[in-house]
């Protein structure tokens, strides 16, 4: 995240930052990385910003951090019904692994 920062920033000061240039950034890593990426970055920023807040008198980037939605994670599915019931099969079959078909039929 800091090279995305130091690359988009530069030498711009972080009391100079809006929430115009905070906006840019979060377009800058839509460009670059993944939407939930883009929101972990976000969220570390504006932890950031918090933490200086004496130094920083806005923290420009919470209202960039409420429009960024990620979709949400999806459940991965690695097997059909049918896939698992031939790796069952093949657990049970195998004179080499069959001591293993009942752990792997619990799993």
């Amino acid at each position: 995240m800091l090279k995305h920062l130091e690359k988009f920033f530069s030498r711009k000061e972080a009391e100079s930052v809006n929430e115009t240039d905070a906006r840019a950034f979060a377009e800058y890593l839509h460009a670059r990385v993944s939407e939930r990426s883009v929101k972990d970055y976000i969220i570390l920023v504006q932890s950031c910003w918090s933490w200086a807040a004496e130094a920083v008198p806005e923290n420009p980037w919470q209202s960039v951090l409420k429009q960024i939605k990620p979709a949400p994670k999806q459940k991965v599915k690695p097997f059909t019904a049918e896939e698992v019931q031939r790796i069952l099969e093949g657990f049970g079959c195998d004179r080499h692994y069959q001591h293993y078909a009942d752990f792997v039929t619990f799993l």
